[in-house]
């Protein structure tokens, strides 16, 4: 995934997120970092970063399913 796709997908499915859990999830899915070390970093409860890159990973599992269907 690259930044352009992630703050798509984060603008449309997860308006809601604040700003330090997107920042912490840009940084696990971006930049490679662990979960733990970015909740740690940004100040997100535990658990909190996983459960969202898993979830803006299944979004762009999606969008990838369907963009294969269409061609």
């Amino acid at each position: 995934m690259n930044q352009q796709q992630f703050d798509l997908i984060v603008d449309q499915r997860f308006a809601r997120l604040n700003t330090a859990t997107i920042d912490a999830c840009r940084a696990v899915i971006i930049d490679g970092l662990s979960s733990y070390s970015a909740e740690d970093a940004f100040k997100c409860g535990r658990g909190t970063v996983n459960r969202y890159v898993l979830k803006i990973n299944a979004e762009m599992a999606f969008c990838e399913e369907v963009a294969s269907h269409a061609e």
